[in-house]
């Protein structure tokens, strides 16, 4: 959840928990934490396999193509020397492709909350520009269909869904939807590829598809598994008596069973209530659990779930765990806001995708490219590093469509002359690993629909009262 709008949770309620989760160019937590750290650029992370281009159609209608084309994290591709119009809403010349955005004014018409992103049509028409005025994809320049979702409509992302594919007939589609299942209704049914930012996404709705579903995020599961895997390479855990915590028990399972394949004792897991208005019953809640965790004599926590009012609970008892988490709420400036203190979060670290301010700052080569030229391009409106409360909040909303526009050329490329679902998705499964603005290290595969790659270990900075970031690490 992006943190900084975690109070549209208390004015909105369910409605409002699901919007913010589906805010689609929110990061879950990093890309909205204040954490000032720096870290190692890190290496270059492998070209994307080749995959080899399907023969030319023989549709009458045909242009030139670029005789090569550099695609962003790997080498430069082999272009057909004509295209065609080779599928719904891919002509010789371009690629109609679907964007949806959150309607913001609709949002800040019915319950009075400015998310302050900016203009994030022209963040995507930015993103857009910078891939067509460099030939485009193979020589078809991307032609951006703009939906704007109405964030408090329970049938809002399936009215854009039928829009896109049935009156403005697009290739493909990218962005958010929510929840994830939602993408189905392109993927299972339009036949339109889907890319985006999917938090919620599971196994069973990729299995449900028919063409090509691409989430950037890495998936809950593979966080997970590199929760237990980053943490246990410390050396942290060794001798602990590890309880679990968690909101979901197929979650709690997966770190159990990591913790228990590194030999290391698990002595309790919980699978608690999602966090809730009633602040007062869920700490009631916690006081039970920190109570028989000390009486179990657990020094050490794994969770998937927020932190913030695990260790409010610990800090009332007095209960001096270690702590490992790989939600990001507890990185966010609010952090004691529950009524934990610095004590119990120095105990803590968090696994993380790394947020866009680190990477800038880690000098990761596509994530620069994007941010200075947006600053180039809008002088009005410059992306904003750690921005506090009220002011613009931008950063992550201007790499975003970076992120999925440079992922999409990549996909597309990779298909070749014969763009369509099938190529596409062949392309996807043979694509191997590759580089874009926020992802310095991300894959995808036959197996592998989830593109994220990259984590980091935040940690307690005693001198400066903050996280900090270590090196990227690579969990493809």
């Amino acid at each position: 959840m992006d943190l900084r709008l975690r109070p549209i949770v208390a004015t909105l309620g369910v409605t409002g928990l699901l919007f913010v989760a589906a805010c689609g160019d929110d990061d879950d937590s990093t890309a909205t934490t204040e954490a000032s750290a720096t870290t190692a650029v890190p290496a270059t992370s492998a070209a994307p396999a080749t995959t080899a281009a399907p023969a030319t159609t023989g549709a009458p209608d045909t242009t030139a193509a670029p005789a090569t084309t550099e695609a962003p994290g790997g080498p430069a591709t082999t272009a057909p020397t004509e295209l065609t119009d080779s599928y719904r809403g891919v002509t010789a010349d371009s690629i109609k492709l679907g964007v949806l955005l959150l309607d913001a004014e609709k949002l800040k018409e019915a319950a009075g909350i400015d998310l302050m992103w900016g203009n994030v049509e022209a963040q995507y028409d930015e993103a857009v520009a910078t891939i067509n005025d460099n030939g485009g994809v193979l020589g078809r320049q991307i032609d951006p269909v703009y939906v704007y979702v109405d964030p408090l409509s329970e049938t809002g992302y399936q009215e854009a869904c039928v829009q896109l594919t049935e009156d403005d007939k697009v290739f493909a589609a990218i962005g958010f939807v929510r929840p994830a299942d939602t993408a189905l209704c392109y993927t299972e049914t339009g036949d339109t590829p889907f890319l985006g930012y999917l938090t919620d996404i599971t196994q069973d709705v990729f299995d449900q598809t028919k063409v090509s579903l691409v989430t950037t995020n890495p998936v809950p599961d593979r966080l997970d598994k590199a929760l237990v895997d980053v943490v246990a390479d410390t050396g942290a855990p060794e001798g602990k008596k590890i309880a679990v915590l968690g909101n979901d028990d197929g979650r709690n399972q997966v770190v159990a069973d990591e913790l228990a394949a590194r030999g290391l004792e698990v002595v309790d897991t919980v699978v608690t209530k999602a966090p809730s208005d009633d602040e007062a019953a869920d700490s009631a809640e916690l006081d039970v659990i920190i109570e028989r965790w000390a009486s179990l004599g657990v020094d050490y926590v794994f969770a998937t779930s927020s932190l913030d009012r695990p260790l409010a609970a610990a800090h009332r008892a007095g209960f001096e765990a270690d702590w490992a988490g790989d939600e990001g709420s507890i990185l966010s400036l609010d952090r004691l806001q529950s009524g934990a203190t610095e004590a119990e979060v120095a105990r803590t670290v968090i696994v993380q995708e790394p947020s866009v301010e680190v990477m800038y700052d880690a000098g990761d080569p596509p994530t620069v490219a994007c941010v200075d030229n947006w600053d180039q391009k809008h002088p009005e409106e410059q992306a904003v590093f750690y921005p506090g409360e009220g002011e613009l909040d931008n950063l992550q909303h201007v790499v975003r469509p970076c992120n999925q526009l440079e992922t999409f050329k990549l996909i597309a490329e990779a298909a070749g002359p014969d763009l369509n679902p099938d190529t596409y998705g062949a392309a996807v499964a043979g694509l191997g690993k590759y580089s874009v603005a926020m992802q310095p290290f991300a894959s995808l595969s036959a197996d592998k629909s989830d593109a994220g790659d990259v984590v980091t270990l935040y940690s307690w900075d005693t001198a400066k009262k903050d996280f900090v970031a270590g090196p990227f690490i690579d969990i493809g």
